[in-house]
């Protein structure tokens, strides 16, 4: 089954004075949904507690915890209800400048291994590569200092899926299709400090193989199999 994108909450924005961000999402009808939401924050000591929505716990796909960097985080769930439901961030303390923001598609594998990495720096060229293969979905996110007349871009062949400023923090995300390595990337005009993060999804009827753990003799030879599974 191929990815399908439902719909999008490109960002919002708070100086946070109660340790929550909470926004609205539409998710459609979805067969084999899946919500993905994001967050950066300025305040590099505070980190995630949980993410809900509809008051449903969503999981952690990627975190980056880079002191004096900003910080980002991705989260999903799947089979999310559908209507207009709120994304509620909990943060351990006050995040400072928060935005978030989320996205939801369908066709998601019931059944995810989710290969992810993350990255931290100072300059114009954010960017992270993360493992996947054809027919996956890849999601980043990225948390980015932010100053007046600061513009960030997504780099192709990537598609922007949100992007907003709050105060000193600007966060985005951004998706692309799965192959062997992925590289997620974005420009700034100026050089700032960023975290990023990105992890890429099976899709609805993804095949791979699966070790059986299993030592099966053949003529008195020992061999390791694989199985094929579906999902």
């Amino acid at each position: 089954m191929a990815w399908v994108f439902d719909a999008a909450n490109t960002g919002v924005t708070e100086v946070d004075a109660d340790s929550t961000l909470t926004y609205a999402h539409t998710t459609g009808t979805l067969t084999h949904g899946i919500l993905f939401a994001w967050a950066a924050w300025s305040a590099t000591g505070t980190s995630v507690n949980s993410v809900t929505y509809n008051g449903v716990g969503m999981t952690v796909a990627a975190s980056e915890t880079g002191v004096g960097f900003r910080r980002v985080a991705l989260y999903y769930i799947l089979n999310p209800a559908s209507g207009n439901n709120n994304v509620v961030w909990n943060f351990s303390a006050n995040a400072g400048r928060v935005c978030g923001g989320s996205h939801s598609w369908d066709g998601a594998s019931p059944q995810q291994n989710i290969p992810s990495n993350t990255a931290t720096g100072t300059s114009t060229a954010p960017s992270v590569t993360v493992g996947a293969a054809d027919g996956r979905l890849v999601v980043s996110a990225v948390g980015i200092s932010f100053s007046g007349g600061d513009t960030l871009t997504v780099d192709a062949p990537a598609t922007e899926r949100g992007k907003v400023s709050g105060g000193a923090t600007r966060g985005a995300s951004s998706t692309d299709d799965g192959a062997a390595t992925v590289t997620m990337s974005w420009t700034n005009n100026n050089s700032r400090a960023w975290a990023m993060v990105a992890a890429s999804f099976d899709a609805f009827g993804s095949s791979r193989r699966k070790a059986t753990n299993e030592n099966i003799s053949t003529y008195g030879v020992a061999r390791d199999y694989s199985v094929l599974a579906t999902w």
